[in-house]
């Protein structure tokens, strides 16, 4: 396999001092990878993944940046939550064990989110045993409107 992807990490460099530990409100880490190598050069120019953690680390944005891809991506994310959608599709509310996570989109304009169900499809490589029912798991997804040349947020 050639797939060689690269990462880059930082942080504003606050240290845990103490169990009742609070960072301020300037706290912040991320991390990024460059994909590119693992989808190969047939699928886009360039895929980067970042995730920064702010907000004194109790937000996480997800940043993916698709360049030039040959087909409409799509993003996906398996939880056990449940999934309620807003009716613009552009923010994903899911609950699980009291606690909630709100999911918005920024870009592109064109994408919402939607819900699937857990199964592969027809044309994904088949894995060497079959694939196991995912009981009680749903996938929220996001279709991009089309093959991009470039996905940022605004």
């Amino acid at each position: 396999m050639s797939a060689l992807p690269t990462t880059k990490f930082g942080t504003t460099g606050d240290t845990q001092t103490s169990s009742s530990f609070r960072p301020s409100s300037q706290s912040a880490a991320y991390w990024k990878a460059d994909l590119s190598s693992v989808y190969g050069s047939g699928a886009a120019k360039s895929v980067q993944r970042g995730i920064r953690v702010l907000d004194a680390r109790r937000a996480v944005l997800l940043r993916d940046e698709i360049v030039s891809a040959k087909a409409a991506p799509q993003w996906r994310m398996h939880t056990n939550a449940t999934i309620a959608l807003s009716s613009n599709k552009r923010t994903a509310t899911l609950k699980l064990n009291g606690e909630t996570l709100i999911a918005t989109l920024r870009s592109p304009s064109g994408s919402a989110f939607t819900t699937l169900a857990p199964k592969p499809y027809s044309t994904d490589v088949k894995p060497p045993s079959p694939d196991l029912p995912n009981p009680g798991v749903t996938v929220l997804a996001v279709n991009s409107n089309s093959a991009c040349c470039a996905t940022r947020p605004s």
